[in-house]
């Protein structure tokens, strides 16, 4: 089963696998900041929002480190130094020499993780994407015959990336977009843990969903997994950008989720460290700005 020209995402048939096969992982930027330059020194404090569970904290304190590295390393957050540490129930991160200490709050902070259902492949977004009222209703509806009608659809911007709401997004690699259903899961409430493990070949990721969000899960792949594609398919989104759309082959999931595929070890440790950072229930506890 091939969707768009682009790599093969498919979940297995094998009792509670997931199949997914892609070429890279990475985290997708969701601003940029200015370069530093002297600026000011920033410490950014964020509390888990939810009943305190220790492994899964311990995986978001190295999810929020990998986030901070990726950006660093990628030149979206240029910053002096900057550190993550633990202090009790709490994350610190701090950065110095930050021109920008909102846009940096906004690159740090963990946005939702959606787990939705493919409606629609949508062209990929071609020079300006006017803000068309009309579109908007479009997409309201849910309808891919009405999303079908258009010459220009714009992508949801963030602000409209509602978890009750139908979206048009891209891929992560930018190549398409979709048209995606309200959130069947919400990686703050249905999401445990994810963690990379040895497989063959090469690695694969283990994910936890939590006994609701096992339920919502298979009720998705009960509608979904005898659809043709790409309504087989669920997208899996953070920050407006789908990380991975794999086709259901099977209509039940028992225990953990193996994600899994021809993974290189960082490639499987980015992967977790993605849903980890999507699906911590977080709230800024404090920001301050020296």
């Amino acid at each position: 089963m091939r969707v768009m020209p682009r790599p093969v995402w498919r979940f297995g048939i094998a009792p509670a696998l997931v199949v997914l096969t892609l070429s890279a992982v990475g985290f997708a930027p969701l601003a940029v900041a200015d370069a530093a330059s002297g600026g000011d020194d920033v410490t950014i404090v964020l509390s888990s929002a939810g009943k305190y569970d220790a492994d899964r904290f311990d995986k978001t304190v190295d999810a929020v480190q990998a986030r901070v590295e990726n950006l660093r390393d990628n030149r979206l957050l240029e910053v002096d130094d900057a550190s993550v540490s633990r202090r009790g129930h709490d994350i610190v991160v701090r950065l110095s020499g930050v021109n920008d200490p909102a846009a940096a709050q906004d690159l740090i902070v963990p946005t939702p993780l959606y787990f939705r259902p493919v409606l629609a492949n949508v062209p990929p977004a071609t020079g300006s994407q006017a803000d068309d009222p009309a579109a908007r209703r479009a997409v309201a509806s849910c309808d891919p015959a009405a999303i079908s009608a258009l010459s220009v659809l714009p992508t949801t911007t963030p602000t409209d990336d509602r978890a009750d709401a139908c979206v048009v997004l891209p891929t992560r690699d930018g190549t398409a977009r979709l048209l995606l259903g309200p959130a069947a899961l919400v990686g703050s409430e249905d999401v445990a843990r994810a963690r990379p493990r040895t497989s063959s070949p090469g690695y694969a990721v283990l994910v936890t969903l939590r006994k609701q969000g096992l339920s919502r899960f298979n009720a998705l792949a009960a509608q979904s997994s005898k659809r043709p594609a790409p309504n087989n398919q669920v997208g899996i989104a953070i920050g407006g950008v789908v990380q991975a759309n794999p086709g259901f082959q099977t209509s039940n999931f028992k225990g953990d989720i193996a994600i899994s595929g021809d993974f290189s070890e960082s490639e499987a440790t980015d992967l977790a460290h993605l849903i980890n950072y999507g699906a911590f229930p977080v709230t800024v506890k404090r920001v301050a700005v020296n």
